[in-house]
C-alpha cells in the first residue's frame, strides 16, 4: 500500500474508510491497467478516479465535464476530460452516490 499525504487523501465513498489501496493506471510501470482507481480495504468497494476511453467510446457515449456516467454499477461525475495523444481520452471522475436518481431518470 502507497503512504497517501494529506492532499491526496482517499476515503471510500460507501463506508468512510480511510484504508485503502491506489492503482495508477500505466502502461510501463506495475501494472498495465486503464484505468485508475482504489480499492477500499474494509469494504471491498473499488473507486475509479482516471477512466480511459478511445476516441470511438467518447462518440457513442457522448460525455462532457459534469454528466454522470455509471462504471461497475456506481454513479460518478465527469470532473475533467483530457485527450490523450490520437485514440485516447482520460476521464477524470469523482464518486457521486446521489447521482442514482439522475441516472434512473435518464433511463426513462
Amino acid at each position: 500500500m502507497q503512504p497517501v499525504t494529506s492532499a491526496e487523501r482517499r476515503i471510500c465513498p460507501d463506508c468512510g474508510s480511510e484504508h485503502i489501496s491506489v492503482t495508477q493506471r500505466g502502461f510501463a510501470g506495475k501494472t498495465d491497467e486503464r484505468h485508475q482507481f482504489y480499492v477500499c480495504l474494509d469494504c471491498g468497494r473499488m473507486t475509479y478516479e482516471i477512466l480511459s476511453r478511445t476516441a470511438r467510446e467518447m462518440k457513442l457515449e457522448r460525455v462532457s465535464t459534469g454528466d454522470v456516467i455509471e462504471a461497475d454499477g456506481h454513479p460518478y461525475r465527469i470532473q475533467r476530460i483530457l485527450k490523450i495523444g490520437l485514440d485516447e481520452h482520460l476521464i477524470y471522475v469523482r464518486a457521486d452516490n446521489d447521482a442514482k436518481r439522475e441516472l434512473r431518470a435518464r433511463r426513462r
